[in-house]
């Protein structure tokens, strides 16, 4: 026989939700059973570091000249971001391509080559948070026409991760004496604890489009940024031996 209660809570200001279930196992006999209870929480905290995706992307007929323009452009950004950073900072080429641009002649009937794109980006590491805005900025300015991301998060969330699973643990044992004592029975012991720390990181991501956006850039005010918070979520999945 199985019977099966599902039971929502608020416990400590946080939304929890607990699955609780009994069940018979025959062969092991009538007093084995079980009851699963699973308990979420989470902490927030200011980001303290950003990575930065910026690229340079040119093209032009012959390929030659479209490295030779990405090259100058890719190395003014890199100066020009380097100034902003400090010495535990980085900067450093994530990914850079080559590639054909081929367009489709109506006449011909068939792809041809139009010319060659190509791509540089660079990945910015700092703890200057507040400086987002001016980081791509000065980007933008001198020659980048891709920011391909931005990622906040915690350097070390080793803590907030504890302090989420302790709040989510209290959680379940809440919950699990709750609806234990609701249906007259008593927790004998623990079985199985699953627990998991995930972190909601914030990522956005914009591309300027073309050396048009970069001009235009250069009379627009700072780029406003707003990181919010870093949510560090933890999760306690624990199943209870049982007994009347």
């Amino acid at each position: 026989m199985k019977r099966l209660l599902i039971v929502s809570a608020v416990v400590f200001s946080m939304l929890l939700a607990a699955v609780i279930r009994a069940d018979d196992v025959g062969e092991k006999g009538a007093d084995e059973r079980t009851l699963t209870a699973t308990g979420s929480a989470y902490e927030e905290k200011a980001p303290d570091s950003v990575v930065i995706e910026i690229a340079v992307e040119t093209a032009s007929n012959r390929a030659i000249e479209a490295v030779a323009e990405n090259g100058v452009k890719t190395g003014r950004v890199i100066e020009a971001v380097k100034k902003l950073l400090d010495g535990d900072d980085s900067i450093k080429t994530s990914s850079y391509n080559v590639q054909p641009v081929y367009e489709y002649d109506k006449l011909k009937r068939k792809d041809i080559l139009a010319g060659f794109r190509v791509a540089n980006q660079v990945t910015v590491k700092t703890k200057k948070v507040n400086a987002t805005g001016e980081i791509i900025d000065n980007a933008v300015r001198n020659g980048a026409n891709r920011i391909n991301g931005l990622r906040f998060f915690v350097s070390d969330e080793s803590g907030l991760c504890a302090s989420a699973l302790a709040k989510a643990s209290e959680s379940v044992k809440a919950i699990a004496n709750a609806a234990a004592k609701a249906m007259s029975v008593r927790l004998k012991g623990i079985k199985h604890i699953a627990p998991y720390c995930g972190t909601e990181q914030v990522r956005v991501s914009y591309q300027t489009g073309s050396d048009f956006f970069a001009a235009k850039a250069k009379e627009a005010p700072q780029t406003p940024v707003e990181p919010g918070a870093i949510k560090v979520s933890g999760t306690v999945n624990v199943i209870f031996y049982i007994g009347d």
